[in-house]
């Protein structure tokens, strides 16, 4: 990841300036474009957003319960993250792509756990799940090598 952005960019000046994610291996940067860094990851994270706030309005339309509504919304968070990161390759759009998807799964988890009960089985569950992703999220933030583990911890809660 160190090499230096005449290298990584086929554009001399890209619009959001050189890459600071601590990862970059997706696709070649700023080929079609000074304004988008990578532009098919970008452009299939618009679907993610897409089909978020359609499931969102569906359970709003519907009266579902609110955990359905959490699923929606991680992807749409997933989706939102991805394409600040893919777009712009700052280490912002990274963090809210990883931590997006921390949260997203952790939403996911809750809803398969609870599934077939009306009234909350575990109801320490949700805030286990909040602790466990504030925690991950300080340590993303603390460690400035911390991807190795945000694979292992995503592929864990997957």
């Amino acid at each position: 990841y160190g090499r230096p952005t005449q290298v990584l960019s086929h554009h001399p000046e890209p619009f959001w300036g050189p890459p600071t994610s601590l990862v970059d291996w997706c696709e070649a940067n700023y080929v079609h474009s000074r304004y988008v860094a990578e532009l098919f990851n970008t452009l299939s994270s618009v679907p993610m957003v897409v089909v978020a706030v359609r499931g969102l309005w569906l359970c709003r339309r519907y009266r579902l319960e609110r955990r359905f509504a959490l699923c929606w919304a991680g992807i749409g968070v997933v989706g939102c993250g991805s394409l600040g990161f893919h777009g712009t390759l700052k280490h912002s759009g990274q963090a809210l792509d990883e931590l997006g998807m921390i949260v997203a799964s952790m939403a996911f988890l809750y809803a398969v756990l609870e599934a077939g009960h009306l009234e909350a089985r575990r109801p320490w569950l949700p805030w286990a799940e909040g602790a466990y992703s504030a925690a991950f999220a300080f340590a993303y933030f603390a460690s400035p090598f911390f991807f190795p583990f945000f694979v292992a911890a995503y592929a864990a809660t997957v």
